[in-house]
């Protein structure tokens, strides 16, 4: 059984996913220490709004499928009313694309 997620990223993350086959997330391009896919397109979206705005930048929200028993280990947290967002450290990026199942897929553009 798997779970659909979302996330939104940025060009640079975008290309690495395209090298990859649609596959695999790239080891993380920043400092930022947990991978926070959503459980909702809406709030990926409404993320993508506040972040993403052009001219300045650009940015896509993308949907998987990931292992839901996987998942169980990281409960969803609160990011504002609704438990909404799981945060996956980062060292557990090799395990988070062993269990994905099927491609990675861009879904909303705002560029």
């Amino acid at each position: 059984m798997t779970t659909t997620l979302y996330r939104l990223i940025e060009a640079t993350e975008l290309q690495l996913i395209e090298q990859s086959g649609w596959k695999r997330f790239p080891p993380r391009l920043t400092s930022v220490i947990y991978f926070h896919p959503t459980l909702t397109e809406a709030y990926a979206l409404e993320i993508a709004k506040e972040w993403f705005t052009p001219p300045y930048s650009q940015g896509y929200v993308i949907r998987f499928e990931m292992n839901t028993e996987f998942l169980k280990a990281y409960p969803p947290r609160k990011a504002f009313s609704n438990p909404n967002e799981y945060w996956i450290p980062i060292e557990d990026m090799g395990a988070v694309n062993e269990q994905l199942s099927g491609l990675i897929a861009v879904i909303h553009r705002n560029e």
